[in-house]
């Protein structure tokens, strides 16, 4: 039972069953063990979440999981009887049974496990519950005993991050890599000795050693968005253009190079106007302030004028005795300065608005202007054609001749060439309804071709997602394989199956055998009890005439009515005998199966739970009558 054990404890662990390495057989195998293993199983089979997976300490709540844990078996089918005693105080064949009920019952993917190796999320979880489990086995570590979190442990020991004290912000740096600065074109030497000497290493860019790894996955993931982006562009767009891939960037780089530069000039454009109104605004502002020099100075200028004609003023004006009168003396300057800088906003106000009705002035001149000169180049045209037919006026029929064989001449010019037109019309339009209708059979072959082409990069890309996928597959297996303890030989597993079941074909054909003798040997008892019991019918029937007549036949019927009785009970006797041997052999196999059962050891345990639920009792009846006296 060994292989079987192991087949059954395999299937456990790969549906998530936190088992132990050194279990080998169900023997081994803990209460908490199973339940998990019967509560994993049914919630795959049913495919919810409904029954616990873990059992509390109360005895009360460990006989309710039991119990539904059976109520859900007997609802799939169990065919024996089952109850909470089965999980809680469970024999090693009764457990061996119903894990071999289960696992057969198991959904097929949940059993081969290639399905699950596809999903990266199931991967995910399933190295997440490994790492969870040995985590939960190790001791833990006060955190002065750790530097930076870090820890050695494990069989084999390995460092483990504990705790977040060591975790840092997620703080990238953008990095430069070798490339050129013109697209698809070759580095210069010049970019080329610059990154051979000069560059510093990826790991070396950002200013802070813990932003390495935020910097490198940041780039990485750039540049993944970026190839992502190009690839759907192209596949949407580059594709219909029917382009080359070097063509479409240098065509999409033209555009974009148009783009900026017409929002340059548009801009240039605003500035120079904006400069050119600007200019003129300083201009008059100038001439503004040269005319008014005396009364439009700065408050610098004033400054300046009143620290150098200090001295002077001193002279003239007599000098101040309190602080008091110099203050006011501020005071009224700056008041008179106030006014006149308020005179002379309204003064440049006042010019603002005579500039701008200049301009809207000078601007509906300039229209007016332009549509009197076109007006003028018409009427210089159509003088100068009067004036050639009052010369021609004198000489009118002369004229007139002139122009009328002119006219003539150029009619005639003009039906030779309408006449050439035609025949070169007519080729040219077979010529251009020949290549029209080729422009549009090569569309539609491109037209197809495209489409071919969007199919085949479809099938490449989920050829290639299934290689990786596949890839995938082969690592997480190559993994699981060198993690798998290799003191197993497949060949001997391969034997001993082989072993099992040419026994079990041989044990058929055995039971086929019996079967097939007992079927005979019914059929054969069958037989002669009818023909007994015809026999004795008819030998009943000649014997009950003659004994009617004769006193020894009628004896003779006496003895044969007392043979009849005779042999029934002794068949009888056979057949009571047959079924007392068949239920002491039964009665042999339950006493056997009982002994297995290891009734003293489960008693043991039950005496332990008994005690248990009358501790538990007890306290929650001194709990009640706590309640109750408050």
């Amino acid at each position: 039972m060994e292989e079987v054990d192991g087949i059954i404890l395999l299937n456990l662990r790969q549906i998530g069953t936190a088992i132990d390495d050194e279990v080998r057989s169900l023997k081994q195998l803990t209460t908490e063990a199973l339940v998990e293993g019967c509560s994993r199983c049914i919630n795959t089979i049913n495919g919810n979440e409904e029954l616990p997976i873990k059992l509390p300490p109360v005895m009360s709540a460990r006989f309710r999981i039991a119990t539904g844990l059976a109520a859900a078996c007997k609802a799939l089918g169990y065919p024996t009887e089952i109850g909470y005693n089965t999980f809680l105080y469970a024999s090693e064949t009764e457990s061996r049974s119903l894990l071999m009920w289960l696992v057969e019952r198991l959904p097929k993917e949940e059993l081969t496990g290639s399905d699950e190796a596809l999903g990266q999320s199931a991967a995910l979880n399933r190295t997440i519950g490994i790492e969870v489990t040995k985590r939960l086995k190790t001791l833990w570590t006060p955190p002065f005993c750790k530097k930076a979190n870090v820890a050695w442990r494990g069989n084999p020991a390995t460092w483990h991050l504990e705790g977040t004290r060591g975790v840092s912000g997620f703080d990238a740096t953008r990095l430069v890599f070798p490339r050129s600065s013109t697209p698809d074109a070759p580095v210069k030497k010049e970019e080329a000795k610059y990154f051979a000497t000069n560059l510093p290493v990826a790991t070396h860019q950002p200013p802070v050693v813990r932003d390495v790894p935020a910097s490198l996955i940041s780039a990485n993931t750039s540049a993944f968005a970026a190839e992502a982006e190009w690839e759907a562009e192209w596949n949407s767009k580059g594709v219909m253009s029917g382009l080359s891939v070097e063509e479409y960037r240098a065509r999409k780089r033209k555009a974009l190079r148009q783009k900026i530069s017409d929002k340059l000039r548009n801009a240039v454009l605003r500035s120079e106007a904006d400069s050119k109104k600007n200019s003129n605004m300083m201009e008059f502002l100038n001439a503004f302030s040269d005319a008014l020099s005396g009364a439009a100075s700065t408050s610098f200028a004033h400054k300046q004028e009143l620290q150098f004609t200090e001295d002077s003023t001193a002279k003239d004006v007599p000098k101040a005795a309190t602080e008091e009168e110099l203050a006011a003396q501020r005071e009224s300057q700056l008041k008179e300065l106030e006014a006149r800088l308020q005179s002379l906003d309204e003064q440049v106000n006042s010019m603002e608005n005579a500039m701008r009705e200049f301009l809207a002035n000078t601007s509906k001149l300039q229209s007016q202007s332009a549509e009197l000169q076109e007006s003028n180049a018409e009427a210089k045209a159509t003088c100068q054609v009067r004036a050639k037919v009052i010369d021609m006026l004198p000489n009118a029929d002369e004229n007139i001749r002139k122009l009328q064989a002119l006219v003539d001449s150029n009619v005639q010019r003009l039906a030779a060439l309408a006449a050439k037109w035609e025949e070169h019309r007519v080729r040219l339009i077979d010529e251009y309804r020949r290549l029209k209708e080729a422009s549009v059979s090569a569309k539609s072959d491109a037209q197809k071709q495209l489409e071919q082409i969007k199919v085949i990069r479809e099938e490449t890309k989920e050829v290639i997602e299934g290689a990786k996928a596949k890839e995938m597959l082969f690592t997480q297996l190559t993994a699981e394989y060198e993690s798998m303890t290799k003191d197993t030989n497949r060949s001997a597993y391969t034997r001993r199956i082989m072993e099992i079941v040419k026994n079990i074909a041989r044990q058929k054909e055995e039971i086929a055998k019996v079967l097939i003798d007992t079927r005979v040997i019914q059929k054969d008892i069958n037989m002669l009890s009818e023909k007994l019991n015809r026999t004795f019918a008819v030998t009943d029937e000649l014997i009950f005439k003659d004994a009617k007549k004769d006193e020894g036949v009628r004896s003779a019927y006496k003895h044969l009515a007392a043979l009849h009785e005779t042999c029934s009970a002794l068949f009888k006797v056979v057949e009571e005998t047959g079924s007392t041997v068949r239920e002491i052999r039964d009665l042999e196999d339950q006493i056997e199966t009982e002994q297995r059962k290891n009734m003293s050891e489960n008693l043991g345990r039950i005496q332990a739970d008994l005690t248990q639920i009358k501790g538990e009792n007890a306290t929650l009846l001194a709990q009640v009558k706590g309640v109750a006296a408050s």
